[in-house]
């Protein structure tokens, strides 16, 4: 299980959409 990241990635996901993932993944992770 991945720790409590304040957003995905920066290398993977591009900045436009870490705007959209880290939202959800704030949602998925709390």
């Amino acid at each position: 299980m991945p720790l409590k990241p304040r957003g995905p990635p920066t290398m993977t996901v591009p900045r436009k959409k870490q705007r959209v993932q880290s939202k959800s993944a704030f949602k998925r992770f709390e």
